[in-house]
């Protein structure tokens, strides 16, 4: 299971990727799911299109290249450290008078995406560093641009909150580091992993793939939303189009989910402080 078959053609290939991604759709509109329920379908979705279609080990969803899974003292610590607020947040589920099952399995694979955030970090490389910052500089860039033309049109407003700049900062960070480890198990490994089956992990950018990869990812947010209609899927593809062309190139050249999933995480995090308030 090491090796990828021969390549399929293209058109086959976006067939399987559509047909993957409808598929996760239908089950979001058919059943209307929670926003956690839907999101965890993602799991053995991937689970199962990584084994058997595309025929690659599950760790090379994190890293590319697929080197062994040793993590080591330094892993082991990084995994505990991020699985400290998902593990809480369980918890906190379990204290509820009314449990949210779908709550408490998301965090408790957000544990277990913060042992595949150790595995990507320990093979972090230094020659990393810049496609990084690059890449959350684009990123933070186009979400000043887009949060500004919300908020300037009108379209969302940012309520008050107590606490001020403080408490939105504190929400930031508390959504990114929440963040950081969901990512390896919930829709941006998805995403990338459809990614490296249209592109065929080849040399070069082939914007094309990126472009479709990202508006398909723009739609797959329809179940999610209250209404279906032409401004609704307008708007999630002039978010998603742009931010996912992005992800998916970086991912592309470093081969290491840390960059697209750590730029990922900061954009809903910088989401969750925006929109909080009253």
């Amino acid at each position: 299971m090491e090796t990828e078959p021969r390549a399929a053609g293209p058109l086959s290939r976006y067939a399987v990727v559509i047909l993957f991604v409808g598929c996760w759709m239908a089950y979001g509109w058919i059943f209307r799911p929670s926003p956690q329920a839907y999101l965890l379908l993602g799991v053995p979705l991937t689970l199962l299109f990584q084994w058997f279609v595309r025929r690659r080990p599950m760790r090379a969803l994190w890293v590319r290249s697929a080197p062994p899974f040793r993590l080591g003292w330094k892993g082991i610590t990084i995994a505990a450290l991020l699985a400290v607020l998902p593990a809480v947040s369980a918890v906190g589920e379990l204290a509820e008078d009314e449990i949210s099952w779908a709550a408490v399995a998301a965090n408790a694979v957000a544990c277990l995406g913060a042992v595949a955030a150790a595995y990507a970090i320990v093979h972090f490389k230094t020659k990393h560093l810049r496609p990084l910052a690059i890449c959350l500089l684009i990123t933070t860039t186009l979400d000043a641009i887009q949060w500004a033309i919300f908020l300037g049109t009108g379209t969302l407003e940012m309520k008050p909150i107590e606490g001020g700049f403080a408490a939105r900062l504190a929400i930031l960070c508390y959504s990114l580091l929440s963040y950081v480890a969901i990512t390896f198990v919930i829709e941006e490994v998805s995403f990338r992993m459809l990614d490296d089956h249209l592109h065929q992990e080849k040399p070069g950018r082939g914007l094309t793939s990126a472009v479709l990869l990202s508006a398909i990812w723009g739609l797959w947010h329809l179940p999610l939303t209250d209404e279906l209609s032409w401004p609704v899927i307008g708007l999630l593809l002039y978010v998603h189009v742009p931010y996912g062309i992005v992800l998916s190139l970086f991912w592309r050249r470093t081969g290491n989910l840390l960059i697209p999933g750590l730029a990922h995480s900061l954009g809903d995090a910088i989401r969750n402080a925006i929109v909080a308030g009253d």
